[in-house]
C-alpha cells in the first residue's frame, strides 16, 4: 500500500512540473465510463431492507482530481493530502446525492457507512466517512439520463491500482504525452502508458452511437422531406393544370392576379397544415423513442417544435409558390384560344 501511494505520489508532481501543466489528478474512473456502483448507508438512519439499499456511483480520487476536471465546489470542501490513511475517513458527495438522500438538509458533517469486498487493502480502510463537501453533478455512466449519486473518497485512503491520470494544460493536450512518457520511464521503466485519451475523445466516444444514429435519422428526415417537396410541386402543379381554363377565365373577367396567386398557394397549404398538425402530434406521442438522442434537449422543447414547423412552412411555401406564380401569369387569351 506504501509503496502505490508513493508512487502516484511521485507521478504526480513529475507530471505536474512540466511546462504547461495547469492541473493533476488521478480517479479510477474516467468520467462518462464509470461501472463501479457501490451501496451505503447514511448513519443515524433506519437500516434498510436487504436489496433496498441505497447505490451510488464510487470514485476513488486524489485531491487535484476536480481541479484538473474542472468539478465546481458547492459546499464545505476539498480532499487535501492530510486526508490519509492516518486520518478520520471522508467522502465528497455530489448534488445528486445531496438531493435525494439529505433533501433539505446539510450533509456536511453526516456519516456514510461504505463496505465492500472490492478494496484489497481489508481492515487499513475505513468503514465509515465523513461528509467534507458538496460537488456539481458528472455524468459517470453516459451523457444519457439525470447524473448520478456519486460519493467521492480520498485515494490515500482506499488506494487502487490501475489510476487514471487527468492533466489540464495550457497547450495541445496531445503535445505533452511524449514528455508525459518519458516522466513515467524515469518513475518505472518497465511500466506502460496502457491508452492516452482527451476529454473531448472521451466524449466523442461515448456519444458515437447515438450521433450515428441521429445522423441516420437526419438523413431519413432530409430524404422524407425532398420526397414531400416534389410531392406538394407535383400536386400542386397538376391542380393547377386542371384549372388553368378556370383561372384564364377569372383573369379575363378582371379577378386580381394577386389574389389568384393567394387563392393557389392556400390551395396547396392547406393539406400542408393539416400534415403538419398530425405530424406535431405524432412527434409528441413518440418522443420517448427518441429521448436517449437527445443532450441538453427535452423530447418536447418547444423552441425545436416551433423551429422545425415554422421551417417545414417556408419550405412548403416556397413550394407552392413555384406553379402558384405561373399560374397568376396566366394569359388569358391563349388559353381561350387554345380550348
Amino acid at each position: 500500500m506504501g509503496r502505490l501511494d508513493a508512487f502516484y505520489d511521485e507521478l504526480l508532481r513529475e507530471i505536474g512540473s512540466l511546462p504547461g501543466v495547469a492541473a493533476v489528478g488521478a480517479a479510477y474512473d474516467r468520467p462518462l465510463t464509470t461501472n463501479w456502483f457501490q451501496s451505503f448507508h447514511i448513519a443515524g438512519t433506519p437500516a434498510p431492507q436487504p436489496g433496498k439499499e441505497s447505490v451510488g456511483v464510487f470514485q476513488t480520487v486524489t485531491p487535484g482530481y476536480f481541479k484538473t476536471l474542472g468539478i465546481e465546489l458547492r459546499a464545505g470542501r476539498l480532499f487535501t493530502d492530510a486526508d490519509d490513511a492516518h486520518a478520520p475517513g471522508a467522502v465528497i458527495i455530489n448534488r445528486a446525492l445531496a438531493e435525494r438522500f439529505f433533501a433539505g438538509r446539510d450533509p456536511i458533517g453526516r456519516h456514510l457507512e461504505i463496505t465492500t469486498t472490492q478494496w484489497q487493502w481489508g481492515a487499513v480502510i475505513p468503514s465509515v466517512f465523513s461528509v467534507v463537501g458538496v460537488v456539481a453533478n458528472v455524468k459517470s455512466a453516459g451523457l444519457a439520463g439525470q447524473a448520478e449519486p456519486t460519493f467521492y473518497v480520498p485515494f490515500l485512503q482506499t488506494p487502487q491500482f490501475n489510476m487514471t491520470v487527468f492533466v489540464r494544460t495550457r497547450q495541445q493536450p496531445r503535445a505533452l504525452v511524449p514528455a508525459v512518457r518519458e516522466r513515467l520511464r524515469r518513475i518505472d521503466p518497465a511500466l506502460p502508458i496502457t491508452a492516452v485519451s482527451t476529454v473531448a475523445e472521451i466524449v466523442d466516444s461515448a456519444v458515437a452511437r447515438p450521433r450515428f444514429n441521429a445522423a441516420a435519422l437526419a438523413t431519413f428526415a432530409a430524404v422524407s422531406l425532398l420526397l414531400a417537396i416534389v410531392g406538394l410541386w407535383g400536386v400542386l402543379a397538376g391542380h393547377v393544370r386542371l384549372r388553368t381554363r378556370e383561372i384564364g377565365i377569372r383573369i379575363a373577367l378582371g379577378a386580381d392576379r394577386g389574389r389568384v396567386f393567394r387563392w393557389t398557394v392556400g390551395h396547396g397549404l392547406r393539406p400542408v397544415m393539416l400534415g403538419l398538425a398530425a405530424g406535431v402530434l405524432a412527434a409528441l406521442a413518440l418522443s420517448r423513442l427518441v429521448a436517449s438522442l437527445l443532450y441538453g434537449v427535452r423530447p418536447t422543447d418547444p423552441i425545436t417544435y416551433a423551429l422545425v414547423a415554422g421551417g417545414f412552412l417556408v419550405v412548403a411555401l416556397l413550394t407552392c409558390a413555384m406553379p402558384s406564380s405561373g399560374a397568376a401569369r396566366t394569359d388569358p387569351i391563349v388559353i381561350l384560344r387554345e380550348e
